[in-house]
């Protein structure tokens, strides 16, 4: 049994609520985020074969003939026992979509014991936790690494803190918090972070340098963790300023392409024995080496940036706002506030004209609310752009290039 059926239960109701949150998003209600479907009639046909669907996907239940059981049988139990049985059957492979926000998500497989090779790493590497306080969903890979498979594997209490329970607990020594930099930020604004004895992993977007050493200076053990839906973990770093560590497990790829890595099929205890496979497997950023084992990432290979632990796609962003008929042209960037990174847009309709960058037209703010509407109904929260610009063209320096604008 790899996973203990409450943290199973656990995965596959945020697995679901997601599904539902995403299906429904154009909905006036919003899923019930305490079971995993109604016993009533609130799900309809479709709605239950999409989450289904899901479930069977990331569990891989179909390669056990096992999928038609979620549709015949649709209550919450039953879905844990179904999956569970299909683990104990097969439980080989396991999928994962990436957190793009703005439709582009893609399907990831990962083989079930590179992962709980991740977890004993982590085991060995980690002081021993009494208990996990998660700030994160399960359903993701980050999440089921460290809130699903390692404390299924030490059987530790796992205790969820989203939202406002992550600033108003108190932590013991012992506490693993898995969490993301956004999170961490609001327990430092409100002087809850934890102190001496607690071990914080941080992953899912790149911990700001400034709130990792201000993290370090309670005393609480920060492990940073570099990795994605792609990939896996791939290194650590435990201290400021320092590039991360290559896991032991995989090794730079001998090609020209410095994101390649090659990932070894055997244990890293049997490193001095020859592997069966081995696989090579791309980072999602470039990076900058320091010899064979430490790297810094630079920038996104594929155009993503960090909006509160999600990967969003600011051109993606950007065409959605283009395809509204009284927009020419628009422009998407990010835009710092004091909660951390979002989006800010900047449009020029259709009627604009003259010369002015900062010239507002007289609809823009109809514009702006159906833009909003719009994209309140298509993108996640942390895709939607939280200010809007209007002008007669978008800002360019004087080579023709965009350039950043003042909000």
């Amino acid at each position: 049994m790899v996973l203990r059926q409450d943290i199973l239960e656990r995965v596959l109701q945020d697995l679901v609520v997601a599904e539902l949150s995403e299906s429904q998003r154009d909905k006036a209600t919003a899923p019930d985020e305490h079971a995993l479907t109604p016993h009533d009639e609130s799900l309809d046909s479709f709605e239950l074969y999409t989450v289904a669907a899901a479930v069977s996907i990331m569990f891989h239940v179909h390669e056990t003939g096992l999928e038609d059981l979620l549709l015949a049988r649709p209550r919450p139990q039953d879905w844990v026992e179904i999956v569970q049985r299909s683990l104990n059957a097969s439980g080989k492979h396991i999928s994962f979509r990436s957190s793009g926000s703005t439709g582009g998500k893609t399907l990831h497989q990962h083989n079930m014991s590179d992962l709980l090779r991740e977890v004993e790493f982590f085991i060995s590497a980690l002081r021993r936790p009494t208990r996990i306080i998660s700030t994160i969903p399960s359903h993701h890979i980050y999440g089921f690494l460290f809130t699903a498979l390692l404390p299924s594997r030490l059987d530790i209490p796992i205790i969820d803190a989203r939202g406002p329970a992550a600033v108003t607990r108190k932590y013991t020594a012992g506490d693993l918090l898995v969490s993301f930099p956004f999170a961490l930020e609001r327990m430092l604004h409100f002087g809850s972070m934890p102190g001496e004895g607690v071990t914080i992993l941080c992953s899912t977007a790149p911990c700001p340098p400034e709130l990792a050493a201000a993290i370090r200076s309670t005393g609480a053990e920060l492990v940073e963790i570099y990795g994605s839906s792609e990939t896996a973990g791939v290194g650590i770093r435990r201290a400021d300023g320092e590039p991360y560590s290559l896991m032991p497990y995989l090794s730079r790829a001998d090609t020209s392409d410095p994101s390649a890595l090659v990932l070894c099929d055997a244990p890293a205890s049997e490193q001095g024995q020859a592997s069966q496979t081995e696989r090579v497997i791309h980072m999602p950023d470039e990076v900058e080496w320091s010899g064979r084992r430490s790297f810094r990432p630079l920038r996104r290979r594929d155009g993503a940036v960090q909006v509160g632990g999600v990967n969003v796609y600011p051109e993606e962003v950007c065409e959605h706002i283009k395809r509204h008929p009284m927009v020419a042209t628009a422009a998407v960037r990010t835009h710092k506030t004091k909660d951390g990174v979002r989006l800010k847009a900047f449009v020029v309709p259709r009627a604009a004209t003259g010369n002015s960058t900062t010239h507002q037209p007289a609809d823009s703010s109809d514009i702006e609310q159906q833009l909003r509407e719009k994209l309140s109904a298509k993108l996640e929260a942390a895709a939607r752009p939280i200010i809007y610009s209007f002008g007669t063209k978008l800002p360019r320096n004087e080579l023709g290039k965009l350039r950043d604008w003042q909000v």
